[in-house]
């Protein structure tokens, strides 16, 4: 056999210890994150305290809530008002079930101002609603955010401060959180699927050291396997990189697999040169 070069045994330390993650470059063209309900914020009544400490020339501050909130139709909010009535002292109420529930007072305005804030509440509630409808249909909503935007969102319906339809709008809360409890689901089997091809994936590259470390032989390329080796455990860090993360348990008995295979090779390549240099001494010593 002629004689090979003999090249540096091929590191056997685990992919942790040298796999680099590269920076993830900045992007101009990335666009803003869609906010989540528990992002927005939460609608609240007017302390009466507060406002009985009101001076006459604070009024113009007392409708600046209503200013604030978002452009709704003159339709939807007198729809929302339908559900509420203010008293001659200010105080607001909402229909609520076969009842009727103070929600809050503002004074020193007009029936309809007071009345038509309260209103826009409820649809600032509603559409925190729709924009987890919405966030429920996206395929990068994570587990941790349906479970905060429906405890939020769960804390602010069950007596908001606000006037409009209460039954629906409750019962639109439900319809969200039982399909938030089906989102989850599917983000978890979408997920135990993306393991398991990543575990067989990887077990593949596993395979191909196991079955270079088993043909090892007199006839053997030694450098051409070394690469091959080298190759392999490029594409290990590639896949640990690029891949959902598999679980520890797992992950470790693969590697150790392949680390085997390694040893192996590299403890027959040593043999194999040591027994060369070996043959190249006595052949000195013969002439």
């Amino acid at each position: 056999m002629a004689d090979e070069t003999v090249t540096e045994p091929v590191n056997t330390a685990a992919p942790e210890e040298q796999a680099t993650t590269p920076a993830p470059e900045a992007s101009a063209a990335t666009p803003a994150p869609t906010p989540s309900p528990a992002s927005m914020p939460k609608p609240h009544a007017p302390s009466p305290a507060a406002f009985a400490k009101k001076t006459p020339a604070a009024k113009p501050r007392a409708a600046a809530p209503a200013a604030a909130t978002a452009a709704y139709s003159e339709a939807d909010v007198k729809a929302a008002e339908a559900f509420g009535r203010v008293d001659d002292n200010g105080t607001v109420f909402v229909k609520d079930g076969d009842a009727e529930r103070e929600v809050g007072q503002f004074p020193d305005v007009s029936k309809e101002e007071a009345l038509a804030l309260y209103a826009r509440r409820f649809l600032d509630l509603k559409a925190k609603l729709d924009l987890l409808a919405a966030r429920l249909t996206s395929p990068n909503i994570k587990t941790r955010e349906i479970d905060e935007s429906v405890k939020l969102l769960g804390e602010e319906t069950a007596e908001p401060a606000v006037v409009g339809d209460l039954a629906a709008l409750k019962a639109r809360y439900a319809e969200l959180k039982a399909a938030g409890e089906a989102k989850k689901a599917e983000i978890a089997e979408a997920r135990k699927a993306a393991q398991a091809k990543a575990v067989a994936e990887r077990t593949t590259i596993v395979e191909k050291a196991e079955a270079l470390a088993a043909s090892l032989g007199d006839n053997t390329n030694w450098r051409s396997t070394a690469d091959k080796f080298r190759n392999l455990f490029d594409e290990w860090q590639n896949h640990q990189r690029t891949t959902v993360r598999i679980d520890k348990p797992e992950a470790e008995a693969l590697w150790k697999r392949f680390s085997a295979a390694r040893t192996t090779f590299n403890q027959a390549r040593r043999k194999w040169a040591q027994a060369r240099d070996n043959e190249r001494t006595a052949a000195k010593e013969a002439k």
